[in-house]
């Protein structure tokens, strides 16, 4: 590998594939903007699944039209008298969005519902859903119409702040397009500004195949080459000296499996929706479930391996420049790990919180602290020598 590396024409080769991957990172970060922009909504969020996870904001229009089947009640526990409710609230079942009747617990049924949205804006549909205290059945009618701006203005600015750090590695790996450094710094700038847009918006673009599954993609290779670069960065970590070729056989041969497994469950799953029983459908969103978070464990391991790596780095820095370059990135993930910890934790008490609003301010905060980490190191202390590129 070095040695292409080090060849003319592989240089060449490198920058033409470098400015393809980078005009395709851009293009499905517009993309994700553009579908969350000018999406079909009725303020209604579920999570693998068909239950909402997040009250329907006050700025959806929602009226109410009575009781299905005049307040006809599924069990006889429910009380005999409450008050109308004209959407539905958290923990409740949806049971039908429009024309498509969504079978219990299936996902599926749900993304399919919100597809047929997109062209419904400025119309009404009919929603019905199970109340999850009373256990009757109610029915609303909701305006379908734009997302608000604040569910995406944010990601919109980190875009454009990410865009500087991108343009210093992308610019730093044009000119040295052999340093193994510079290679993975901007492959880093690449797959986490196409995790984070896909990421933060994963519950609005999972109706659109050709968003949901690059995000995928982005979101495996994250921690992995986040490693990969503190391995060798400001010099070769002994460990990847010694065991290079196992190192990286494990580092990236999990992310590939695993990517085969989610892509592969993601496809079986739309395919038995169309064709075969929604009990196999269910069964494929499941395991697309549990895939996720035996992964996001993973990530978790990976995080907390880059930390000593970190120190060690730190260590052995032979140069005054060296040491703070890594002790601003070393600051960084200490600070991160907190945010990280906090998510975690709220994943283990309901994993639908990883889907909600409320996940998004953690991740954005990691991602600005590394960010500023890198802005720090690159315009104190000559992060990759950039002050002899730029």
């Amino acid at each position: 590998m070095h040695a292409t590396l080090g060849t003319s024409w592989g240089r060449t080769w490198l920058r033409r594939l470098g400015l393809a991957c980078s005009g395709v990172v851009f293009f499905y970060s517009v993309m994700v903007l553009m579908q969350v922009a000018w999406m079909g909504t009725i303020g209604v969020r579920c999570l693998f699944g068909t239950d909402v996870e997040e009250e329907v904001p006050a700025d959806f229009l929602w009226s109410p039209t009575g009781n299905v089947e005049g307040g006809a009640k599924e069990t006889d526990a429910a009380p005999a008298a409450e008050a109308v409710v004209d959407r539905p609230h958290i923990g409740d079942a949806l049971l039908s969005i429009g024309p498509i009747v969504l079978r219990q617990g299936s996902y599926s049924d749900y993304i399919q519902a919100l597809r047929g949205l997109s062209d419904q804006v400025g119309r009404t549909v009919k929603v019905t859903w199970k109340d999850s205290r009373s256990q009757e059945i109610h029915a609303a009618q909701a305006v379908v119409r734009y997302p608000p701006t604040r569910s995406y203005v944010l990601s919109g600015v980190w875009f454009l702040q990410e865009l500087l750090i991108f343009g210093v590695g992308a610019r730093v790996f044009w000119k040295r397009p052999g340093d193994v450094s510079a290679l993975l710094f901007f492959v880093l700038c690449l797959v986490t500004v196409g995790a984070y847009m896909g990421g933060y918006h994963w519950t609005e673009i999972v109706v659109r195949p050709a968003l949901i599954y690059p995000f995928v993609f982005f979101a495996l290779l994250v921690p992995v080459v986040n490693l990969h670069f503190f391995l060798v960065f400001p010099r070769r970590n002994p460990v990847l000296l010694r065991h290079r070729l196992r190192v990286l056989i494990v580092l990236y041969g999990i992310p590939v499996l695993f990517l085969a497994a989610i892509w592969g469950s993601m496809f079986m799953s739309h395919w038995f929706r169309l064709y075969d029983s929604g009990v196999r459908t269910m069964a494929a969103e499941r395991v697309i479930r549990g895939l996720a978070l035996w992964y996001i464990a993973f990530a978790t391991l990976i995080f907390v391996l880059c930390i000593p790596c970190l120190f060690l780095s730190h260590r052995r820095a032979r140069t005054r420049a060296e040491k703070n370059q890594v002790k601003w990135i070393l600051l960084a993930s200490l600070i991160a790990s907190v945010l990280i910890g906090y998510l975690l934790w709220q994943a283990c008490h309901d994993t639908a919180n990883l889907g909600r609003d409320s996940a998004a301010w953690p991740m954005a905060g990691v991602s600005l602290l590394y960010s500023i980490a890198y802005a720090f190191s690159i315009t104190r202390y000559k992060l990759m020598q950039v002050e002899e590129i730029i």
